[in-house]
């Protein structure tokens, strides 16, 4: 199996197919680099695509170690240097995109820019009376669902996808969402989360320059449109994109158009006027 040396002598367990322009993908909280499994598959043709697993998740090591949001961070960055990454457009997901921003204003020089999906400015509630992050409604319905002594993680992962994830959940896809959650152990999922919980980005993304697409889907529920659009609005080079038939997982619910809107997004960056006319890039709200 492929490995990089991490921190805290940790090792990812990563994976990469194709050549051309490179593009990370850092997965949601509850997944694996086999969340982007459609998206390797559509753009590995003409780009080097790399996935990889957070330390203490899926198939890398888990260390008996702090689970914070900086070690993610440190973990994208060992990922990028590790595999000599240039000029990579980074793609982050749920929670994941917390680490992605950090990352863009820690270490500009490795960021060529940035695709944030259902992701926020900060972690959840209202801030200043803004809508952003997680709704107190989900909160306190995840809280239920976890803390019920009725009620096994497995369940609670299946009610998460068949009520907050997906625009058409079927026993399949809420399945294989499952079986990549359950790859993360209870306590690290637990301990990332508590990490980030106070997490607020206003103040530092004015001062990201990448450019950067915000990809929200219209349904979601779980991390409010509302919150996608601060995102937007506050990074300098930033786009809100929306997907009018999405909830949380647009990779999976509209995955062709979200394909086509990263592949347009790389090709704009790099000076090609090959756009697809569908892709989600030019469907701003």
């Amino acid at each position: 199996m492929p490995y990089l040396d991490g921190p805290r002598g940790a090792s990812i367990y990563f994976e990469e197919f194709g050549s051309g322009p490179a593009v990370l993908f850092v997965n949601a909280g509850l997944a694996t680099h086999a969340e982007w499994e459609h998206q390797v598959a559509a753009l590995a043709a003409d780009h080097r695509t790399v996935t990889f697993d957070w330390i203490g998740t899926g198939l890398s090591s888990k260390p008996n170690a702090a689970y914070t949001t900086q070690l993610l961070v440190d973990t994208i960055v060992a990922v990028i240097s590790g595999l000599d990454l240039q000029d990579v457009t980074v793609v982050a997901q749920g929670i994941g995109a917390h680490g992605a921003i950090l990352l863009a204003e820690q270490h500009p020089e490795l960021v060529g820019r940035l695709v944030l999906v259902s992701g926020a400015p900060w972690y959840g509630g209202d801030r200043d009376g803004q809508l952003g992050g997680f709704s107190e409604e989900f909160s306190a319905w995840w809280l239920e669902k976890v803390s019920s002594a009725s009620t096994s993680s497995v369940e609670a992962y299946d009610a998460l996808g068949r009520t907050y994830l997906f625009r058409k959940p079927n026993d399949a896809v809420v399945g294989w969402f499952v079986a990549g959650a359950v790859a993360w152990p209870l306590f690290v999922f637990n301990a990332y989360c508590a990490d980030m919980a106070e997490i607020d980005h206003r103040r530092r993304l004015p001062r990201i320059d990448a450019p950067a697409i915000v990809a929200q889907g219209r349904h979601d529920k779980k991390q409010r449109y509302e919150g996608a659009a601060v995102l937007a609005e506050l990074l300098p080079n930033g786009r809100l994109v929306t997907f009018e038939e999405s909830s949380h997982m647009v990779n999976i619910d509209e995955m062709s158009l979200f394909n086509e809107t990263i592949r347009a997004f790389v090709r704009e960056s790099h000076g090609s006027s090959d756009i697809p006319e569908r892709s989600g890039v030019f469907t701003e709200a």
